[in-house]
């Protein structure tokens, strides 16, 4: 740290939260939106994974499949990080000074980009057409190009697929319903027809639903269900599939600000998801989440 009472008027700010593979990215994105759509107050530092809960893949292995390594510089040594922050990144009108010698670290920064539905425009557009966003794809997929043992997404060709995301486990409290994701299918079927693929990803992978009942109803031959227990192959399926039903999940938002098609995608009725002129809401008869009141995280 510099003795030098220095000054700056653009803060650099990351996210250095813990948890799951899907609430860090999540959070990291959130962090490099608000910097994009605020460039003379912010600046995004980016800060590698350094673990996870829940799976046993370590930061480095991750930093290397998402393509950041070759993508972002790493921190200089010499700088002091500060988390929990005093800089609260949703204020952008914030007044004081940062220390250019500092990086105000953050879990995430919706409230200032996808919950402020006033900025949803440029919101969309820097998720389409910005460099930092399309350079993040090209990483991505750059890399997965140069893999020897490239994912299979078990997607099947001349049919459109769509992935069902099914979040339950410790996300319990805020699940969504069986009747959201009938109905979520029920719009699939009608936009792309009877032959629509539904692959099925779930951390409760042996729940009836799931075992029993979808493939009742839509017959065996058309559903795959996951059984890979992969975060990450999920996660791609998830960005390159023709449809996704989403659940109330970080990885499902990632995955929405990684998708470069503008297919529909059905979504929980939760501000965090409508930062995409795609997505779309279903009619439940009761209720679509266990969840009843949306609040900021």
């Amino acid at each position: 740290m510099n003795d030098l009472q220095v000054t700056s008027s653009v803060c650099s700010v990351t996210q250095n939260g813990s948890d799951g593979f899907g609430h860090q990215l999540e959070g990291k994105l959130s962090v490099m939106l608000l910097a994009e759509l605020f460039p003379e107050r912010f600046e995004y530092i980016h800060v590698p994974f350094k673990g996870f809960q829940h799976i046993t893949l370590t930061g480095e292995y991750v930093e290397q499949y998402m393509g950041f390594k070759d993508l972002f510089l790493e921190p200089h040594p010499d700088w002091d990080y500060e988390y929990p922050s005093t800089l609260k990144p949703y204020i952008v009108n914030y007044s004081e000074p940062c220390d250019p010698y500092v990086i105000y670290s953050v879990d995430n920064a919706w409230v200032a980009t996808l919950y402020n539905l006033t900025l949803k425009p440029r919101i969309n557009n820097i998720l389409m057409n910005s460099t930092l966003f399309q350079g993040l794809r090209h990483a991505y997929f750059n890399d997965f190009v140069k893999r020897s043992n490239p994912v299979n997404t078990k997607f099947r060709s001349g049919t459109k697929n769509v992935v069902v995301h099914i979040r339950r486990g410790d996300g319990m409290w805020r699940a969504m319903t069986t009747e959201y994701y009938d109905a979520a299918i029920d719009y699939y079927e009608t936009l792309y027809g009877n032959s629509t693929y539904f692959l099925i990803e779930s951390d409760d992978i042996e729940w009836d639903y799931i075992q029993k009942t979808l493939p009742e109803r839509l017959g065996p031959e058309n559903v795959h269900i996951g059984n890979e227990n992969s975060v990450l192959l999920t996660f791609h399926r998830m960005m390159l599939a023709d449809g996704l039903v989403a659940s109330d999940s970080s990885l499902d938002r990632a995955a929405i600000m990684y998708r470069s098609n503008q297919n529909p995608v059905v979504v929980p009725d939760n501000p965090y998801f409508q930062m995409l002129d795609s997505y779309v809401h279903v009619t439940c008869k009761t209720n679509c989440s266990v969840r009843t009141i949306w609040y900021p995280e």
